[in-house]
């Protein structure tokens, strides 16, 4: 069985942790409007289905009786060829899903849309007046020194703690001039996603993904308090593709959590740790129990929550980022979610709106789409070609991260 461990999972919409089956159709929303400078509203998310919309109450009880679980007996799961200390998962179990339990985390982006259209002292040169002003000094790095610095802070298990020095330069440096979002980008793109196949046992596929959840909280909230702040600008837009990321691995995470029957999985978890058994047990049933406070119990509604929340963060990118900086790349992945939701109309829609710049991350990709998508009427689009051109990029970002793991002396199936 495949599982994909993206440090908050998922680089980009098409990468495979799209397994996950998403079954509920998004509903049509207008189509994007042309230009950098033109407003852009945040994508007004649809219903879920009738009989789902049970607004989130508070229950105290069910974080009081998932702590009592989680205090007890050993931090320690070993199994064959595989240790894991879940004191940290313990520590934050009842907000280790913040996109779920914390109803206001994307407030700061639902503000965005307003803002840009207020923002309208950028430059001819890419930059934006408020960083302009900051006084703080361009990020002067060598795309080599860049390369060296990722690597030298690549994690295989925990993220948030060796995320230190890029958190530095984000305090220090301008936002739009100099190395800085080159920085976050390649921080995001080489040590953010790692593919991880699970051969045969979940025990260890359940405890790494949970690992890597309880490091989201940290990121969410760094993120967000930057984007309150810096509305627009090119390290911004960065640090959004990366918010992105972890909206994906929450989502699998979460699934991942919920699809484990403990009893019949978790066959040497509860052979070597029984305590750390009957804590997934208590852990699957408090985010049971706060998806039937948000609506979300129903086959599908977990992808339909997440899938939105994406398009909230992608579609704030279109509206804010300076000069349409990477809105391609944006309205690509954008595109790439209703495709895969079978809206058709609305991902080509979002496909001809894309002007890939030369340094967009998806550029070739882009272009090739925009020729197969045409201007005509999308009855007539090959559907082939473009879920070839989609094959592609998954097949391209595989033996992208082969490579990349065996560098640091990890395949696809080691953790």
């Amino acid at each position: 069985m495949r599982e994909y461990l993206n440090s908050f999972t998922a680089s980009f919409a098409l990468h495979l942790a799209l397994v996950a089956s998403l079954l509920v159709a998004l509903a049509p929303r207008a189509p994007a409007h042309r230009g950098p400078f033109d407003h852009v509203d945040v994508v007004s998310l649809p219903s879920l289905p009738s009989g789902q919309e049970a607004a989130p109450t508070a229950d105290q009880s069910l974080d009081a009786g998932l702590e009592v679980a989680a205090e007890t007996g050993s931090a320690i799961v070993d199994i064959p060829n595989f240790q894991y200390d879940i004191t940290k998962i313990r520590r934050l179990s009842a907000d280790l899903f913040p996109f779920l339990t914390d109803a206001a985390v994307l407030d700061p982006l639902r503000e965005i849309a307003a803002r840009a259209s207020r923002l309208t002292y950028f430059s001819n040169d890419g930059t934006s007046g408020a960083a302009r002003r900051s006084g703080k000094p361009p990020l002067e790095m060598s795309n080599a020194a860049i390369a060296r610095l990722t690597d030298r802070i690549w994690s295989r298990r925990e993220r948030w703690r060796v995320f230190e020095p890029i958190a530095k330069h984000l305090r220090a440096a301008d936002l739009d001039r100099g190395q800085l979002p080159v920085l976050v980008r390649t921080y995001t793109e080489h040590n953010l996603l790692q593919p991880y196949f699970s051969l045969a046992l979940a025990d260890p596929r359940l405890w790494t993904t949970l690992g890597l959840a309880a490091d989201h909280r940290e990121f969410v909230e760094f993120i967000t308090t930057f984007v309150k702040s810096n509305p627009s600008s090119k390290t911004t837009t960065e640090l959004l593709f990366m918010l992105d990321q972890l909206a994906q691995g929450s989502r699998d995470s979460l699934l991942g959590l919920l699809a484990i029957d403990p009893n019949r999985d978790l066959w040497w978890t509860s052979r070597t740790n029984q305590d750390a058994r009957a804590f997934i047990t208590a852990l699957q049933r408090h985010y049971r129990a706060r998806l039937e406070q948000r609506g979300l119990a129903a086959p599908g509604a977990v992808s339909f929550f997440y899938d939105n929340l994406r398009l909230e963060i992608l579609t704030a990118i279109v509206a804010a980022t300076p000069n349409a900086y990477r809105a391609s790349d944006a309205r690509f992945m954008i595109g790439w979610i209703h495709w895969k939701n079978h809206d058709r109309g609305e991902a080509i829609g979002w496909w001809r709106e894309m002007a890939p710049a030369p340094d967009d991350r998806y550029r070739g990709s882009a272009l090739e789409l925009i020729a197969v998508v045409g201007g005509g009427d999308v009855t007539t689009v090959d559907a082939g070609a473009v879920d070839r051109l989609l094959e592609q990029e998954e097949r391209q970002w595989m033996a992208f991260w082969r490579a990349r793991l065996s560098q640091f002396g990890y395949s696809l199936t080691s953790f």
